[in-house]
């Protein structure tokens, strides 16, 4: 229905996506992120590896090396892991690699891409990135690149481009809107099917009313 930015914490701002099934935000930590991507394992240091993208293991005296798919390189393993390695692929090649994440690719000089869609089987290996002093996001290292998990309004207005910018702080999808209240300072949303509600600019409010029938 509705994406705005939200501050879980006093140095993080992230985008919140309102939706009919309830509301959701990006994973901020690894172990978020072990939740979501069912398929991803920790085998050695503060990482989570892409197991349906393990071609091969090379155990060792003290754990071992995995190796990707079509030679995107290696990653370490650690002894304990090493020693349960059928089990660990057992348990973690399951589940399909069928999400998509929110994501922006990371430039040279640190800067960001536009805001995409990144397909969970690309993901060799997940980590975190400190984009700015204090703030550690997950970061996605595929073959083509690296990238960070979406941290702003214009990557989702880019990843999706059907979402109407209701303000300045604000994407709302008219598909989902019953219709449009006027308010003292502005207008109020209501979507279907729903007593959630999102704030409309003045401007925007009269221009949806006008030409949408809202």
């Amino acid at each position: 229905m509705n994406i705005e930015m939200w501050r879980p914490k006093s140095n993080y701002n992230i985008p919140i996506f309102y939706t009919l099934q309830g509301t959701y935000t990006v994973p901020t930590t690894l172990e978020e992120c072990a939740v979501v991507f069912r398929s991803f394992a920790s085998l050695d240091g503060p990482a989570l590896v892409n197991m349906s993208n393990i071609n091969s293991f090379s155990p060792g005296s003290f754990g071992g090396i995995a190796y990707f798919k079509d030679g995107s390189g290696s990653t370490g393993v650690n002894k304990k892991n090493a020693d349960m390695w059928d089990q660990i692929v057992a348990m973690h090649t399951a589940e399909e690699n069928h999400l998509h994440v929110i994501a922006e690719a990371i430039l040279e000089g640190r800067g960001l891409s536009e805001g995409l869609f990144l397909p969970e089987k690309e993901i060799l290996l997940l980590d975190l990135w400190e984009p700015k002093s204090n703030y550690k996001v997950p970061r996605f290292n595929t073959q083509n690149g690296l990238y960070s998990v979406a941290l702003t309004l214009g990557s989702c207005k880019e990843a999706f481009p059907y979402l109407f910018p209701a303000h300045s702080g604000s994407l709302i999808n008219l598909e989902l809107v019953e219709r449009i209240d006027k308010e003292i300072f502005g207008f109020k949303v209501r979507y279907k099917n729903t007593d959630y509600s999102s704030d409309v600019s003045a401007a925007k409010g009269k221009y949806l009313k006008k030409n949408f029938g809202l």
